[in-house]
């Protein structure tokens, strides 16, 4: 028998919120909105005034939100 440790509540309300938002936005959507709403920032009059170090940053950041739904995806695939 393995000592399997139970599932606590925030796991599990964390989990319910994976499976809501995967369910709202598939990965497919998300990278779509996510880059264009980094097409969007960087051709902003705003974006005039940004670093190349910033625009790095953004983009950076576009790459690993888009890793996390895809982890997310798996994670809730596991729990299911």
């Amino acid at each position: 028998m393995q000592n399997e440790k139970p599932v606590s509540t925030d796991v599990e309300n964390s989990l319910e919120i994976f499976n809501r938002f995967l369910s709202s936005f598939p990965p497919d959507e998300v990278k779509r909105i996510s880059w264009n709403l980094l097409i969007y920032a960087f051709g902003s009059k705003d974006a005039d005034g940004l670093s190349n170090l910033e625009h790095s940053d953004m983009l950076y950041f576009y790459e690993q939100v888009n890793k996390v739904c895809e982890a997310l995806v798996v994670i809730d695939g596991k729990w299911e």
